[in-house]
């Protein structure tokens, strides 16, 4: 902050350091493996949901992004099952904020973009383990 108000003109170093990336090709390189990699997850992640909690949710695959929009069946209290997969050390937000008026709608958002496939499927399993407890 105290950069700002001393110096207004920027950071010269910085934007030619971006400036080589973006003429070099680095940057773009990076971006389309970004891409793929998160495609990858997405596509991953939706076809777990699609196995394991296709009785419980349903979800259709987003175009971009990072996370999986999620309904959950109206029987299903998420704030329940957010606190039981707590207890896992699986943290996912039960979706109450998003509803700040009526109609509330029983979804959340299921982000895939940070973990790993393996990950992804534990907490997949811990879901379906939490489900099938009806929580």
């Amino acid at each position: 902050m105290f950069r700002r108000v001393i110096d207004r003109q920027g950071d010269t170093m910085l934007e030619n350091a971006f400036a080589e990336l973006l003429q070099n090709g680095t940057l773009q390189r990076h971006l389309r493996k970004s891409l793929r990699v998160y495609r990858e997850r997405r596509d991953f992640f939706c076809k777990l949901l699609q196995e394991k909690l296709s009785e419980h949710i349903s979800f259709q695959v987003p175009d971009g992004g990072m996370a999986i929009w999620a309904k959950f069946n109206d029987g299903i209290n998420l704030s329940s099952l957010a606190a039981g997969a707590l207890k896992r050390d699986l943290y996912f937000y039960d979706g109450a904020g998003y509803f700040l008026t009526a109609p509330r709608i029983n979804a959340t958002r299921l982000g895939f973009a940070s973990s790993t496939p393996g990950e992804l499927e534990q907490c997949v399993d811990i879901l379906q383990e939490l489900l099938g407890k009806k929580a």
